[in-house]
C-alpha cells in the first residue's frame, strides 16, 4: 500500500511539474499580409514591389510574465518581381541565336520585361520577445530576432513569352536554358512590435508590424551582383 500510495505521490508530481511547464507555453494561429521590396546591386535590375502572405502556428515560451523565446513554423508565398537587363540569366549570349529563345517569344524587345518568381518557403523564426503588462484590455510588445527561410517550391515567369511558372529545380529544356535559380535557405533580420487585446482570461487577439531585411542573396544567376529580399509585413492572429 505503501509503494502504490509512492507511486501516486510522483506521478501527481510529475503531472502538477508538466502542467506548470505547458502554462509557460502560448500557442496561436497568425496570418501576415506582406509588401516584398527587393533590392539588387545590379544597377542595371529594376526591383519593384510586390504581394507576399504567410500562415501558420507562433509558439511563445515565456520563462517570465514579461519575457519569452518565441518561434513557429509559417508557409510563406512571396513574389518577387523586376525588370531590365536579363541576358544573363539566359545560356545563350543572343536571343537570336537560339532555338529555344526563338520558340518561346524572347527577342530583344521581350528579354528586359518584367519577370516574375512565385515561391512557397517554410519560415522558422526564433526571436526575444518583450511584453508589457496588462493596460486596459491590451498589452503591448516587442519582438527582435532572426528568420530562417526553407525554399520548398519556386516557379519563374518571364512577361511577353511562353516561359511562364517554370518550376526551378526541375530537370526539362525551360530550366536548363536558363542560368537562373533562387536559394535553398535564406536568413532574414526580424524587428517588430504590436497589441494583444485581451477577450478572454486565455484568448487574446493579435495585430503587429514586422520589418525583415535579408542577409543572403536570394537569387543565384550570371551577373555575379546580390538580391536581398525586404518585406514589411502586417500580422493578425488569436493567441491561445
Amino acid at each position: 500500500m505503501k509503494k502504490i500510495a509512492s507511486i501516486l505521490t510522483i506521478l501527481l508530481f510529475l503531472t502538477n511539474a508538466n502542467a506548470q511547464e505547458l502554462r509557460n507555453f502560448r500557442f496561436g494561429l497568425v496570418f501576415s499580409n506582406a509588401i516584398m521590396f527587393p533590392a539588387s546591386d545590379n544597377v542595371d535590375l529594376k526591383s519593384k514591389p510586390s504581394y507576399g502572405f504567410d500562415y501558420g502556428l507562433s509558439i511563445d515560451y515565456f520563462f517570465t510574465d514579461n519575457y519569452a523565446i518565441s518561434s513557429g513554423i509559417y508557409m510563406d508565398h512571396p513574389i518577387y518581381a523586376r525588370s531590365g537587363t536579363l541576358e544573363n540569366n539566359f545560356s545563350f549570349s543572343a536571343a537570336s541565336d537560339s532555338a529555344f529563345a526563338l520558340a518561346k517569344g524572347i527577342n530583344s524587345s521581350t528579354i528586359g520585361n518584367n519577370e516574375k518568381i512565385t515561391s512557397m518557403n517554410l519560415n522558422v523564426p526564433v526571436s526575444f520577445k518583450l511584453k508589457t503588462n496588462e493596460i486596459g484590455y491590451f498589452k503591448y510588445f516587442g519582438d527582435v530576432g532572426i528568420l530562417n527561410s526553407f525554399r520548398i517550391q519556386s516557379r519563374y515567369s518571364l512577361k511577353g513569352t511562353d516561359i511562364q511558372k517554370i518550376r526551378f529545380g526541375k530537370e526539362n529544356a525551360e530550366f536548363n536554358a536558363i542560368n537562373y535559380h533562387t536559394k535553398t535557405y535564406n536568413f532574414s533580420l526580424k524587428i517588430g512590435g504590436g497589441i494583444e487585446w485581451t477577450i478572454s482570461d486565455n484568448t487574446a487577439l493579435l495585430v503587429g508590424l514586422y520589418f525583415y531585411n535579408g542577409f543572403i542573396d536570394y537569387i543565384e544567376d550570371n551577373d555575379a551582383k546580390a538580391t536581398y529580399i525586404r518585406k514589411l509585413s502586417l500580422r493578425t492572429g488569436i493567441l491561445f
